[in-house]
């Protein structure tokens, strides 16, 4: 065996031969204090106090590190030919710890050899115990957070018999430990509920003394719910688009209908079912189109990939969508939607197989119109070159001509790279339909920092807005779930700030039902932070003080041919002698009768059959509108 200075004596003679030409002296060599007792291999500079050393190092002269356990490992002695020994003299050696760069060191003894001979006293040393990093640096309460680092065991330097025990902490918060998984170079631990940001800390302490030794790691922002849904704390963008607040600002207001053109909506979804669009003028199951509207047991929406009403999903990116949007809150379920009082309308127009082709989308457009959505949003688009199609502007004035507003997502870059495009430049589709009005919402993506993401499409023509696209949490088909069966906080891209922006728009059509296109894309547009992200408590906040129109008498007109004029009269409230109506695109000759009525005269040569919308602007050039006047022969 090897001894102490790592000579193998290979006989007793040779053993014998070496003391007859070198006997060390006997010194009265001894160790008295040593500082600092905690060391970290390679960095610590430690001084050795005593008597008896000599004036300086030579030969037979070392300090060794020696374990007080049963290990494989042994720390290196530092020789005295060494650049890690400082200084040396008769009181006092310094000497900087080894390095140990695979982390093996264990706390153990102090030894000084003196001409070979060793010194007495002998003191112990601990190993400062070292956080590395953790796996989570943003976190909530009962996440398991992974802490890696070194000397997360066996850092005391004690008898054998001794025993230690370790809490760990967030903030100061004690945080309970996995069962069997604590390991010199990491543990596992649960984040509590009482929790705040800050800092990872263990705690190691002696059972026989009480003597601790404190490894402190990295800041875990630990995130605070925002409501009492399960993963509400993960959702963290609905401050950042300060949603929470604007809660407080809609009121009671309407009930709108959010069309949601995707793969699918999973209509059963725990935190969605209750918040499912359903067509009350069609019977279930009788193969009927009961309400004349062309498509025969539209429950629950339509499927425009196999032209039918059955609605089963066929991805889960439309699910995602819908959550965002409008997911139960505080049901102590799963997540929070930012418009809760809004219908979702399901409308399938996306298969992997196919894509999304614009003859579907477009389809479903009209039929949102149509089926009483005032809200639909487009989490779709292209990334080639050739992404713009003026097939979608048809469908796309349709809406705006009937005040319904979409929201589309930017896009996500091109294909070659997946960097950010410039629509100005590049543009797609249906983002940059606007038919010369403004009339889709484009809508770009920014991180947690509210910082552009390398990938979001820009580009003023096309992007009216701008928010969170990073990691969103939302609701999921239980066959792609990331977390806890139906959800998923894995998800980032345009597709999922567009229904940020649509969520926010519904909040304002629950508000201001009969608010313009125009007027939402305007406000929409011009309310964010001072980062440049939408401010949804500004977007419903801001001054609007429309005439209202209340009833309209008569609401509808048979006519052979359009041509001619015809009168009606409007009821309402905040009507003035400056108030004006269009009817359509035609404007309209107005007698103002008092504050809560007159009368218009318009023109019907420019009008079409079916439904035509009123417009009315006030002094103040707010506006509102009243759906419908309706023409047919």
């Amino acid at each position: 065996m090897k001894n102490k200075f790592g000579i193998l004596p290979l006989t007793i003679v040779m053993v014998a031969t070496f003391f007859l030409f070198h006997i060390p002296t006997a010194n009265a060599a001894t160790i008295s204090a040593i500082s600092p007792s905690i060391i970290s291999p390679g960095l610590t500079e430690l001084t050795i106090t005593g008597s008896g050393f000599g004036a300086s190092a030579g030969t037979g002269d070392r300090v060794c590190f020696y374990e007080t356990i049963i290990s494989s490992f042994e720390l290196p002695c530092v020789e005295y030919y060494d650049s890690t020994l400082k200084s040396w003299s008769d009181s006092q050696i310094v000497v900087t710890v080894p390095a140990d760069p695979d982390g093996y060191m264990v706390g153990g003894y102090i030894h000084v050899y003196v001409d070979y001979v060793e010194a007495s006293g002998a003191l112990l040393y601990n190993v400062q115990p070292v956080i590395a990093s953790t796996d989570y640096t943003t976190a909530v309460a009962g996440l398991d957070v992974t802490i890696t680092g070194k000397y997360l065991k066996d850092m005391f330097g004690v008898a054998v018999a001794d025993t230690y025990n370790v809490v760990a902490y967030i903030n100061g918060v004690p945080a309970q430990i996995t069962n069997d998984s604590w390991t010199k170079t990491g543990m596992v631990i649960t984040v509590p509920a009482a929790a705040t940001t800050g800092n990872v800390s263990l705690v190691f302490a002696l059972t026989s003394s009480g003597a601790t030794i404190t490894a402190t790691g990295p800041v875990i922002t630990v995130m605070q719910p925002l409501t009492n849904d399960t993963y509400s704390a993960f959702q963290q963008y609905l401050s950042q688009v300060n949603v929470v607040s604007a809660w407080s600002a809609v009121g009671s207001g309407t009930t709108p209908i959010v069309a949601v053109i995707d793969d699918g909506v999973y209509i059963n979804h725990p935190d969605l079912k209750g918040r499912i669009w359903k067509n009350s003028k069609e019977v279930i199951g009788n193969e009927k189109d009961d309400d004349k509207n062309r498509y025969i047991d539209d429950i629950y929406g339509w499927d425009f990939v196999s032209d039918e009403g059955e609605m089963t999903v066929r991805g889960t990116h439309g699910t995602l969508v819908a959550g965002i949007i409008g997911a139960a809150r505080n049901n102590s379920e799963g997540v929070s939607g930012i418009a809760v009082k809004a219908k979702i309308m399901p409308l399938i127009v996306c298969d992997d197989r196919i894509g999304c082709p614009t003859d579907m989308v477009t389809k479903a457009i009209t039929y949102a119109v149509d089926n009483g959505a005032t809200v639909i949003n487009l989490s779709l688009g292209s990334k080639a070159t050739t992404g713009y199609k003026t097939a979608f502007n048809k469908a796309v004035k349709y809406a705006y001509d009937h005040g319904v507003v979409i929201v589309a997502a930017a896009g996500n870059g091109d294909i070659e790279s997946g960097r950010g495009q410039d629509l100005n430049f590049i543009p797609q589709s249906p983002v940059c339909n606007d038919v010369g009005k403004k009339a889709v919402i484009g809508v770009g993506a920014v991180d947690s920092e509210n910082y552009l993401t390398s990938w979001t499409n820009t580009g003023t023509k096309c992007v009216d807005a701008y928010a969170p696209g990073v990691n969103i949490i939302s609701t999921s088909v239980p066959k792609y779930s990331t977390l806890g069966g139906y959800y998923d906080n894995t998800k980032s891209g345009t597709s999922f700030s567009a229904p940020i922006v649509t969520g926010i728009v519904a909040l304002l059509r629950q508000k201001y039902p009969y608010m313009p296109v125009k007027e939402v894309v305007d406000r929409i547009s011009n309310n964010y932070n001072s980062s440049g992200v939408i401010d949804a408590y500004k977007v419903l906040t801001q001054a609007y003080k429309p005439p209202v129109i209340q009833s309209a008498s008569p609401t509808s007109f048979r006519v052979n041919r359009l041509i001619g004029q015809k009168t009606v009269t409007l009821t309402g409230r905040g009507f003035t002698n400056k108030t004006q109506v269009t009817v359509g695109y035609t404007k309209a000759k107005v007698k103002y009768i008092h504050s809560k009525k007159l009368t218009i005269t318009f023109s019907i040569d420019q009008l079409s059959y079916g439904n035509n919308l009123i417009t009315i602007t006030g002094a103040n050039k707010y506006r509102s509108i009243y759906r419908w006047l309706s023409l047919s022969k």
